[in-house]
């Protein structure tokens, strides 16, 4: 289980963006690209490297659902406290999204 304080941290992080601050937001896919092919040269993790891809593109190709007033691209911290892989966006989430389909 991840602690509270990660997930406030990462939160924190995001918000950042609203700033301009956020060195770990990625707003195209071509950028969100380039900083897992570094991920993969400094660490040689491959399996990793395919699972987060994989999740991180999914942003990209099937999260319609963004509020207009956030950001547009994923949050991408592959390297937080050297130990866990951050990605999340501002989309609605799958809950939300399906209910619209399947109240």
């Amino acid at each position: 289980m991840i602690e509270n304080a990660i997930v406030e941290t990462v939160i924190l992080d995001m918000n950042n963006c609203f700033k301009g601050n956020d060195d770990c937001f990625s707003a195209t896919r071509d950028v969100f690209a380039a900083r897992l092919q570094s991920f993969i040269l400094e660490t040689e993790k491959y399996l990793e490297a395919a699972v987060i891809g994989e999740i991180g593109n999914n942003t990209f190709d099937h999260n319609f659902g963004f509020y207009s007033s956030y950001p547009r691209g994923v949050h991408c911290n592959l390297l937080y406290e050297h130990k866990f892989s951050v990605l999340a966006d501002y989309g609605r989430g799958v809950r939300q999204s399906l209910s619209s389909v399947l109240p």
